[in-house]
């Protein structure tokens, strides 16, 4: 029979732990003969595994002995009104990451004055998965689509009137998330001296900013010839830029958006007008509810879907309606890049009569009334014209005019998705069908995509 162990050595150090870890301490109760012994841990260092003290309130442990964790984090957005003052509208986008409580904010400005800042918050599900590690390019764009509405001027006798409704647009790209081009020439809004004149104009060029196939927008804001107090815009789409303002390679364009002058309502009265966006579309709605028309102007842009909704390189499509003068005094035209091929036929009407040309949608013309039928209204989303007609676009269509409430939206399912949609029939817009208004043809609303 081996001997007793006649006494053991309790220490901290002998035989040692495995790497990385740390023996636990031992003490006594320092009575003789000594009646107790007890084994506390050490704490934890920058390379040893141990013990930690939760501290303030930045962690905590429940009875449970769970542990949590409070981040305390600050965030913030610049709001650049190039020399003049911002105008209304979305702002920037936050990406927060976890649950958490607004405590306190700061405004910082470089001027006196006064601005309320709102502040709006929203899930980003959407549906197949929550945030993932790859986006395919219809969920990007929902996670970054944005609105806004706004109350501006239609005039350009001056130039704060011209900035006004001219630099909303050109922040809204912005705030889309559109990226503007490196091109020499554009227009400084903080150093621009004086209006353009009769037919004369000032641009920008604006790139999407959604990781596919990029292309370039010239816009062009100024006056319609034959007035030096009529807003105008023109815009252009080409798949190369010279650096310079020049668009290059395939280019359609430059399309006005009114094919003739009209007289402004007014130098101070302000009207809706509305904007939505993301990074492959935008639709701009201008001066909706003036009751001078047709001083209506619209116009937008998207690129290409596939079967599913989703944006593809194949082309970019633009769309637009505004004043044509006469009986019907509608502008409404609809036309295609196709990259690697060119631009196809401009599907134009600008006419009272003629029901040629327009926008690329189906319109119900019954011989009395209303189109509703079964519960539903027909709306049809614009089919771009490509040699054949491809995948409805999402940013525009057309309803029958009787059905319609002007300025009210309405919802629609979408490639699978629920879209919002705002429909107008003032003025040109009235016409954006190939059965536009006048001479008894039938009245269409204009619906444009606004989520």
């Amino acid at each position: 029979m081996p001997n007793p162990t006649t006494g053991i050595l309790l220490n901290s150090t002998t035989p040692a732990a495995p790497a990385g870890n740390q023996n636990v301490k031992p003490q006594t109760d320092g009575a003789t003969p000594q009646q107790s012994i007890s084994l506390y841990p050490q704490k934890a260092t920058a390379s040893l595994l141990g013990v930690v003290k939760p501290g303030g309130s930045m962690l905590a442990v429940d009875a449970s002995g769970v542990l949590t964790a409070t981040i305390i984090s600050t965030a913030g957005i610049t709001i650049d009104g190039g020399g003049s003052t911002p105008v209304t509208g979305s702002k920037g986008f936050l990406q927060v990451p976890f649950a958490g409580t607004i405590t306190g904010w700061t405004l910082i400005a470089d001027v006196s004055g006064s601005a309320v800042i709102t502040v709006k918050k929203s899930t980003y599900g959407f549906g197949h998965n929550h945030y993932p590690a790859r986006l395919r390019a219809a969920d990007y764009e929902e996670l970054i689509m944005a609105t806004s509405q706004q109350q501006l001027v239609c005039d350009s006798s001056t130039l704060a009137n011209f900035k006004q409704w001219a630099q909303a647009i050109s922040t809204f790209f912005s705030t889309a998330t559109w990226t503007q081009s490196t091109d020499t020439g554009q227009v400084n809004w903080s150093t621009i001296g004086a209006v353009p004149g009769s037919g004369a104009y000032v641009y920008e060029i604006w790139q999407p900013n959604d990781g596919l196939t990029t292309f370039y927008v010239k816009i062009e804001y100024g006056n319609v010839s034959g007035s030096a107090n009529c807003p105008g815009l023109r815009l252009s789409i080409g798949s190369g830029s010279n650096g310079s303002g020049t668009l290059a390679g395939l280019v359609m364009g430059p399309q006005p958006i009114c094919g003739t002058s009209y007289t402004p309502p007014s130098t101070t009265l302000q009207y809706e007008c509305d904007f939505s966006g993301a990074a492959g579309r935008i639709g701009v709605m201008m001066w909706r509810n003036s009751p001078t028309t047709p001083v209506q102007q619209f116009f937008a842009i998207e690129r290409s879907v596939n079967s599913s909704g989703a944006y593809t390189s194949s082309y970019v499509t633009m769309w637009v309606a505004g004043n044509g003068g006469g009986l019907a005094p509608r502008f409404c035209t609809q036309a295609s890049l196709v990259f690697g091929v060119g631009a196809s036929p401009n599907s134009l009407n600008n006419s009272a009569t003629t029901t040629n040309g327009g926008w690329l949608c189906r319109l119900q013309s019954p011989q009395t009334g209303t189109s509703g039928f079964n519960g539903s209204i027909p709306f049809d989303n614009c089919a771009p014209g490509i040699g054949y007609f491809d995948f409805p676009c999402t940013v525009c269509g057309a309803a029958l005019g009787v059905d319609i409430s002007e300025g009210v939206t309405f919802s629609v399912t979408l490639y699978g998705s629920t879209r919002t949609y705002l429909p107008s029939k003032i003025g040109p817009f009235s016409g954006v069908g190939p059965l536009g208004s006048g001479s008894g043809n039938v009245t269409a609303a204009l619906c444009m995509r606004y989520d």
